[in-house]
């Protein structure tokens, strides 16, 4: 009686996870409503609040699980890309970020962030929210792109006068700043024209990856 009972626990909260997650893409974080998830779960409102404390935590939940995910994903693709001796460190790393912050930002956990730090913002980043925010940020694939610069340093493809941590997280935001207001004002930008936006955040990563290349290697 008591396995059935965790099942039916377990099998509630999918329930709301699945419709949340569907809604989210649909309506985005901001417009799709609790009482939307219920109706679209086949529950009540408080059934959803019986599991769940907002909307936040929701996201939060979706964005954990498909993140932990997408990180298994990314560290098989990064530990082959490591073993290609065919590409340099500067390759390399150009290639690691346009898989995690290109491709990836494009996904439903990729958009749900763009909405949250629009939102969660100032005042309404609580300490909670901010300990979950570094906890996404400081996966262990972050490490493996750093790495990536220093053994860029060391075939000669990046300058050694750069500081590794610096670079790379000057790249990260880079990227996702320009990929975030993507996701959220679509072809709404200042100055651009139809079309540009999606060459966009290719574009700017070859500007900073230029950047780093290293220039006395160059003919």
């Amino acid at each position: 009686m008591k396995k059935r009972m965790i099942y039916q626990v377990d099998e509630t909260r999918e329930k709301i996870l699945a419709a949340a997650e569907k809604l989210f893409l649909e309506k985005g974080f901001f417009e799709a409503q609790i009482k939307d998830i219920a109706e679209k779960a086949g529950l009540s409102r408080n059934s959803v609040y019986r599991y769940y404390r907002d909307k936040s935590d929701l996201a939060l939940t979706i964005i954990e699980k498909s993140l932990s995910r997408f990180e298994k994903t990314l560290l098989k693709r990064f530990e082959a890309l490591a073993e290609d001796k065919s590409k340099s460190g500067l390759d390399k790393l150009k290639e690691a970020i346009r898989l995690t912050w290109i491709e990836g930002e494009q996904t439903l956990e990729g958009k749900l962030m763009a909405e949250f730090d629009a939102y969660y913002s100032g005042t309404r980043l609580t300490d909670d929210l901010k300990k979950k925010f570094i906890l996404f940020d400081k996966p262990e694939y972050f490490q493996r792109l750093i790495t990536l610069i220093e053994r860029g340093k060391e075939d000669g493809s990046i300058r050694k006068d750069i500081d590794s941590h610096l670079a790379f997280v000057t790249i990260l935001n880079g990227v996702r700043a320009l990929n975030q207001r993507i996701i959220l004002r679509g072809d709404v930008l200042v100055e651009t024209t139809e079309g540009e936006t999606d060459k966009m955040p290719d574009l700017l990563l070859d500007l900073l990856i230029d950047g780093l290349r290293n220039r006395s290697n160059c003919k």
